[in-house]
């Protein structure tokens, strides 16, 4: 790779917006912690939640077709429902959380609209090219905007933060549920 193709963007901008990411993701953690996961009613749901989880995993991880009753179906049935109401009380959570993401992010990105923070060392398929091109002039599809690095790095600063205190988004857990209750529920209909 040519050496002048990467002088195309400044160091500082790139460290700036690494900086930003991470300081708005913790911000956006410290938020909502203050203003969601320390107040016991999430902590009450967030039990209840992970009941309903093991709750799940003993129904369909231990589960044996060839012996379940009209009963158990209809208590697998019942239990599908109550997970899909657990999720849409976590909807509000989540509007939360990426209602305060997205205010964070309009100010930091209005910093360095336009401008190239860094240079992939590959040229990515159009689609991945045109996510983290983002709003930069020019058909360069190396180039990579602020818009994108702040992005991955928030989600995955989010997710180590979430680690360390000991909290994890329980969206992803009743999405893991659903999926499994979906599988299940198509293993059971091949069986028949």
């Amino acid at each position: 790779m040519d050496t002048n193709s990467i002088v195309g963007f400044e160091k500082r901008d790139l460290f700036l917006v690494i900086s930003f990411s991470i300081l708005s993701a913790v911000a956006k953690e410290v938020i909502g912690w203050f203003f969601i996961y320390r107040k016991s009613e999430y902590k009450i749901k967030h039990e209840r939640l992970c009941k309903a989880y093991d709750n799940y995993c003993e129904a369909y991880v231990k589960f044996d077709g060839s012996s379940m009753t009209y009963n158990d179906c209809a208590e697998s049935v019942a239990f599908s429902e109550r997970l899909r109401e657990f999720k849409g009380n976590w909807n509000l959570y989540t509007m939360a959380t990426g209602f305060i993401f997205m205010i964070l992010m309009v100010f930091v990105m209005s910093y360095f609209e336009g401008a190239l923070v860094a240079k992939l060392p590959f040229t990515p398929i159009k689609l991945l090219g045109v996510l983290t091109k983002g709003d930069i002039p020019g058909n360069d599809y190396t180039d990579c905007s602020a818009t994108c690095i702040y992005t991955i790095l928030s989600l995955i600063t989010k997710d180590a933060i979430q680690m360390f205190l000991g909290y994890h988004s329980p969206v992803s857990m009743i999405v893991d549920m659903l999926t499994m209750a979906s599988d299940a529920e198509r293993e059971k209909e091949k069986k028949n």
